[in-house]
């Protein structure tokens, strides 16, 4: 797998581990107070200031670029760039549902738990989605022949990457790369919480 696609899929399985942690308190809700509205907050907002900012964009500009290379998996293409709309506007739903749920009334953890399961099912059903179509990403890119490997290369640079970066980000609107930013603000989101850190295997 080429190390671009490489990334987004560990972003990937980040992202599920938190959904399943997510769930897990969801479950306890259901049974126990006081509302663990600290920990749920940090892992929406994580998926707001990294998922929505930094890690969709970056798919949303390589969609965009095989849109205008084939004429392949265009349905594909443009349903997930949908998707990615639809996980800003169930994360802003859970941010206000995890607010307004701690006074503790029965009605409002209802709806988080509502909200929590919606975001989580998204999640996972584009998240499972997105990786079947990577596979379609690495047929049309990946390869060992030249002509292959140069239109693999031509799409990174569209993204303002050289080939050998692998860590993309957006600032000011403009897509880079710079050696290990991604990490590094994962592991400052890690840092932010102890025990989001435990959650990402960061201590």
């Amino acid at each position: 797998m080429h190390k671009t696609l490489a990334r987004l899929y560990r972003d990937h399985l980040n992202s599920n581990r938190l959904m399943d942690i997510l769930e897990g308190q969801l479950e306890v809700l259901k049974f126990t107070k006081p509302l663990p509205a600290k920990l749920m907050s940090e892992i929406v907002s994580y998926v707001r200031e990294y998922t929505d900012k930094i890690h969709h964009p970056i798919e949303d500009h390589l969609y965009q670029v095989l849109l205008a290379r084939t004429d392949r998996g265009h349905d594909e293409m443009e349903e997930l760039l949908g998707q990615h709309l639809i996980v800003v506007d169930l994360t802003r739903k859970m941010l206000q549902a995890v607010d307004s749920a701690d006074g503790g009334d029965n009605d409002s953890i209802d709806r988080l738990i509502e909200a929590g399961r919606e975001l989580i099912s998204h999640q996972r059903n584009h998240m499972n989605f997105e990786d079947r179509e990577s596979l379609f990403c690495e047929s049309l890119f990946w390869a060992s022949k030249p002509k292959q490997t140069a239109k693999l290369n031509a799409t990174v640079y569209a993204c303002g990457a050289r080939p050998s970066c692998v860590r993309c980000v957006i600032t000011s609107s403009r897509l880079y790369t710079t050696p290990s930013v991604t990490l590094r603000r994962h592991k400052a989101a890690a840092a932010s919480s102890p025990s989001f850190a435990r959650a990402l295997n960061y201590e």
